[in-house]
């Protein structure tokens, strides 16, 4: 099973705020490679996305487990095919 991060209102320094029943709510779009995704506060993501909340400084890096370094623009992304 792939690892899955709740993304903690409290934690959430960037994003919209709104109110959704009551509750306030942060809600923010980022990119993940090349698929925009809307995260809201409360919602559970994966690695990759939670990886790129910390990168783009929308979550507090407390506490947050390794972030690989990123990738230079040259080197291909897993999963690419080989370019000849």
């Amino acid at each position: 099973m792939a690892d899955t991060y709740v993304v903690a209102y409290e934690r959430m320094l960037k994003g919209n705020q709104l109110t959704r029943r009551g509750r306030p709510i942060k809600q923010v779009a980022i990119v993940v490679h090349g698929t925009v995704k809307l995260v809201t506060s409360g919602d559970m993501v994966d690695r990759k996305t939670y990886e790129a909340l910390v990168l783009g400084g929308v979550l507090a890096a407390d506490d947050v487990p390794a972030v690989p370094e990123v990738l230079e623009a040259d080197e291909p992304l897993e999963g690419d095919p080989p370019t000849t």
